[in-house]
């Protein structure tokens, strides 16, 4: 049967028919986890609407966890629901006059147990009425006390808690009381950053919006955001009520029908204009059905003199028709040093040229959908560019440093790119072309570069790939001095052999250099004999490139044995590196702790063993080598105490004896299982019944052989389960 407390609901104990329903809801019972609590109750709730009794029981649960949430109108309209399913029951009232009095409606909370202990006397009942009295004895009391927690903290204490919650809850805690709403309103902290966008959630926003605006510093007005809150806050920016704004995100909302778009930009325009003394960040995206009429960036720059950083987005036309007239602007703008642009059509050099030759402070410049011809651009007319990204997500070009003091422009030493992220995989260039555009780049920038984060298209046919490998000996660089002397980080994603000899010509002197990725590697002898001169690595990730069958040649086994010897060497010289876990990091010389091998065919048991005995080796990922055997992997797992993460993909030789003698180990925290297809039910249980499993994050995919029932225990057992999902052609 269900036990119903109006308080705090207990677990459920019925309904096998929903075996896995009710378990899940149990669980977030358990862990007061109230999202899912609201989830499965939902769920439940459509599955089973005539079963009364659990009806009330799930609406319970449902209104406890919306309270619990601060999502009191929800939690209100769950306990009147109640009353609406069994009218003649008292659950109802009490659950509703408990969520009254939880959140500060004493009055209204005593009238709801009166209604209640009054439909007791009508229908002759006694279940549930010791309840009623006493949940309305302490509303009683509460009210006499009128006890209110903003009478009692500071107002510092009351401005950390509130700056704690989300703003969904503190637009909840607006309508608690006069006293409340008075209180948050003077928070200045509490209301920095503000983000429009929950639609008809953020109707009490309307009513403040004269007491809230003063504190904001970050506004964000997404494509969720209500006509009739835009109207609001839009009249605000107009009339000059942000008075401390530094950063304005306007998406312009599809749900908001704008009759007149000339005048809707003039509006931002003017509120821009309202701004521009305080406003250092800008972000908007244009949709193609305001094109002719969106505001232009020649319009923003010479409205806001002190923008730092600017994202415009044109989801459909040509960059140029966004540009503007740029001699409205007097003289080059003096601030922008960020920006950001993004269009659905090609962004050319030309279309870029006149933005950048009237900022001329620029440090970092990210554009997406772009041409690799534009590199001639970025050389020719930002002097000062210090972080370039090109056809990447913003968020993973690497951020800039605003607080670092500008550089010298006169002192040659110090100017040139420090970050470069190329992207051309999805470019109409050919990869020669864009190799040979991207080497001169880097060359250009040897002695400032420190992060270069290259991907390139493959030389997509086999004829190419076969002319490309045969004249390796005529590939070259017209670089005599071609040292990245402070390099520190490099990705690869060439399928280029131009790119890849060139590159590690450039860092086998390097002294800095400590992380090292390489995807579609074509030469692994060279890889490896530059890894052997170079100073040791702390991350390596070697990625090989399928050689099509028509260009392997007769002499591929014996290239097979050159390699293994030349990576036992390699592993060797790590090994004999100290373990400095106990040294400061100051003091730590670099030594291998992160490795990678993925369709490596030239990775055998030797070389596996050999790997075994670098003690500073904490993370490894193997994937598609198919030439370690179940014996090898196993002799490896066993030197492997020290290791901590651990993924596997795409590897026959691991089975369930290779993956008992790993999880031995008690530092291991994280194994990723994928596609193993010789690991059975019976090793998961083993993995997942170690006493240490509990600290453990597992993720595991496309192990179709293994039941639900397992999986089910894994997630119960472990730290973290994850499961994976990965297209099967990966």
């Amino acid at each position: 049967m269900i036990t119903t407390n109006p308080v705090s609901p207990h677990l459920l104990t019925i309904l096998d028919s929903l075996p896995d329903q009710i378990y899940q809801l149990n669980k977030a019972i358990k862990y007061n986890d109230y999202q899912q609590i609201i989830q499965y109750t939902s769920t439940t709730i459509d599955s089973i609407y005539q079963e009364k009794q659990l009806l009330l029981a799930l609406f319970e649960l449902r209104s406890h966890a919306y309270s619990k949430k601060g999502q009191f109108l929800d939690s209100i309209k769950n306990g009147r629901l109640m009353i609406e399913a069994a009218p003649a029951s008292t659950l109802g009232y009490a659950r509703l006059g408990q969520t009254l009095s939880t959140y500060g409606y004493q009055v209204s909370a005593v009238c709801v147990y009166n209604k209640g202990l009054q439909i007791v006397q009508q229908n002759n009942q006694s279940v549930n009425v010791d309840e009623l009295h006493k949940r309305k004895e302490i509303a009683v009391q509460r009210l006499q006390k009128k006890m209110d927690p903003m009478s009692v903290f500071s107002d510092e204490i009351i401005q950390s808690i509130f700056s704690l919650f989300s703003q969904e809850v503190k637009v909840t805690c607006l309508q608690v009381s006069t006293v409340w709403r008075k209180k948050l309103l003077e928070c200045s902290d509490v209301w920095r950053i503000l983000k429009l966008g929950q639609n008809h959630k953020d109707f009490p926003l309307i009513g403040v919006v004269n007491q809230v605006t003063r504190h904001v510093t970050d506004l964000i007005i997404d494509q969720f955001t209500h006509g009739s809150v835009l109207s609001a806050y839009m009249k605000q920016l107009q009339g000059g009520g942000f008075e401390n704004l530094q950063y304005l995100s306007f998406f312009a909302p599809y749900n908001y029908t704008i009759e007149n778009p000339r005048d809707y930009f003039a509006s931002i325009q003017m509120a821009l204009f309202r701004v521009q003394n305080t406003l250092t960040r800008f972000d908007i995206t244009v949709h193609p059905e305001h094109t002719s009429s969106s505001i232009k960036i020649a319009t923003i720059l010479s409205t806001c003199k002190n923008l730092k950083y600017l994202y415009y987005s044109s989801t459909a036309s040509n960059l140029s028709n966004h540009v503007g007239d740029l001699t409205l602007l007097d003289d080059n703008h003096p601030n922008l040093i960020n920006l950001c642009l993004h269009s659905r059509k090609l962004i050319t050099g030309n279309d870029v040229a006149p933005i950048l030759k009237r900022c001329q402070q620029l440090r970092r410049l990210v554009v997406f959908l772009c041409d690799i011809c534009i590199l001639d651009t970025i050389q020719n007319t930002a002097p000062n560019l210090e972080i370039f990204g090109l056809n990447c997500y913003f968020s993973s070009v690497t951020a800039l440093e605003e607080n670092i003091t500008e550089r010298n422009n006169d002192d040659e030493k110090t100017t040139g790119l420090r970050y470069l992220h190329l992207n051309t995989i999805k470019s109409n260039t050919p990869s020669s072309v864009a190799a040979i555009k991207i080497l001169d780049l880097i060359y250009k920038n040897k002695a400032t570069l420190e992060t270069i984060h290259v991907e390139m298209p493959d030389d997509t046919t086999a004829s190419t790939a076969s002319t490309s490998i045969h004249r390796e000996n005529e590939i070259g660089t017209p670089y005599s001095d071609f040292d990245l002397v402070n390099v520190k980080t490099i990705f690869c994603r060439s399928g280029n052999q131009r790119m890849e000899k060139a590159l590690l010509q450039s860092i086998r002197t390097s002294s800095k250099l400590h992380d090292l990725e390489l995807k579609r590697v074509f030469k692994t002898s060279l890889v490896i004999d530059s890894l052997i001169q170079m100073t040791p690595l702390n991350r390596i990730s070697l990625r090989v490139s399928p050689q099509p069958l028509s260009i392997i040649d007769s002499n591929q086994t014996s290239k097979v044995n050159v390699d293994e010897k030349r990576l036992i060497q390699l592993f060797q010289k790590y090994a004999k590196l100290p373990n400095n876990t106990s040294l400061s990091s100051s003091m730590m010389p670099p030594c291998l702790t992160s490795l990678g091998l993925f369709y490596y065919n030239n990775i055998t048991d030797n070389v596996i063993k050999a790997l075994g005995q670098v003690n500073t080796l904490q993370e490894v990922q193997l994937q598609g080598l198919p030439n370690i055997s179940t014996e090898g992997i196993i002799e490896f797992f066993k030197l492997g105490a020290h290791l901590t993460h651990v993924s596997l993909k795409r590897m026959d030789s691991i089975t369930d004896d290779a993956l008992n003698v790993l999880l031995n180990h008690k530092a291991l925290s994280f194994l990723r299982l994928v596609y193993l297809k010789n690991v059975t039910e019976k090793g998961i249980r083993n993995l997942i019944n170690k006493k240490h499993s509990k600290w453990m994050e597992l993720e595991m995919g496309g192990m179709d052989q293994i039941p639900d029932s397992c999986i089910l225990d894994a997630k119960k057992k472990v730290k973290t389960y994850r499961d994976v999902y990965i297209k099967q052609y990966q």
